[in-house]
């Protein structure tokens, strides 16, 4: 059976991405990655939609209202769909607050999270994904196993 790597991201995040609404991901890490900071690990992956960290108050309104809804992810608790592919296009470092600023009307989350994400720990930076996002034919229905929580970025699946 192949491994793939998955990438997680909250599921108003992965909706966007998928309707074409959103074509950048940004990331600083998350608490449990390899080497204390993230980086890009496969140049495509799979998106895997999470609630865990998500609150809707950290997401524009007016995309909140655009963008579809989680359940279509989330068959019950233990089960979820993985429904799109990600493709990376280009992979930056970005050290100014003046030029992630300038990224607003490109994502879902409010400034506060991004600027929150920027200045955290030490290093005022995040890494900026630029992806081309495929839906998957037929999704995956995914077994939620508890090596898939926690606060990391990616993981590993078989299927």
């Amino acid at each position: 059976m192949p491994r793939k790597k998955v990438f997680k991201e909250w599921t108003k995040v992965v909706q966007a991405l998928g309707e074409g609404r959103q074509q950048i991901i940004l990331r600083k890490g998350g608490i449990i990655e390899e080497n204390g900071s993230f980086s890009v690990q496969e140049d495509d992956f799979l998106l895997l939609p999470t609630l865990y960290h998500q609150q809707n108050e950290k997401i524009k309104q007016s995309w909140l209202n655009e963008v579809g809804e989680e359940d279509i992810y989330y068959q019950n608790h233990q089960q979820v769909w993985i429904r799109f592919e990600a493709f990376v296009k280009e992979v930056r470092q970005i050290n100014s607050w003046k030029e992630l600023a300038k990224l607003d009307d490109q994502h879902v989350w409010r400034e506060d999270v991004i600027q929150e994400r920027y200045e955290r720990w030490q290093e005022h930076q995040v890494t900026l994904l630029v992806v081309d996002v495929k839906k998957l034919e037929p999704p995956i229905l995914l077994d939620l196993l508890p090596e898939h929580g926690g606060c990391k970025s990616w993981i590993e699946i078989d299927f």
